[in-house]
């Protein structure tokens, strides 16, 4: 719901500085394709350049990545997919040497412990 909300929010600052992100015909075929394989959040970059849509697991991202393929055939453009962990982003620093002059280490991960 939060992502939806800010989504909103941002078209609305836009349509208000006269610059309104308008979804055309071809993103919209492509959107109801990735609502239609089950994404939780799905829209358009501010952009216009990017859709995105959110789903959760492994199997839901290559059956909605396989779906958008077949949609948008081989002249359609490039699928990409950005998998998380569940838990969450964890970040450890360490301190010392490596700090001077750099900044300290950030690992990212559920590993990073």
């Amino acid at each position: 719901a939060a992502w939806r909300e800010l989504d909103a929010l941002n078209r609305a600052a836009l349509a208000q500085a006269g610059t309104p992100a308008e979804v055309g015909p071809a993103a919209q075929a492509a959107l109801d394709v990735i609502r239609g394989e089950g994404a939780l959040v799905w829209g358009q970059s501010l952009t216009g350049l990017a859709l995105y849509g959110l789903v959760r697991g492994v199997d839901a991202s290559h059956a909605l990545r396989k779906a958008l393929r077949a949609h948008a055939g081989h002249e359609g453009g490039t699928v990409t997919a950005t998998l998380m962990a569940p838990a969450g982003a964890v970040i450890r620093e360490q301190e010392g040497a490596l700090t001077q002059p750099d900044p300290p280490i950030r690992m990212v991960g559920p590993d990073a412990g």
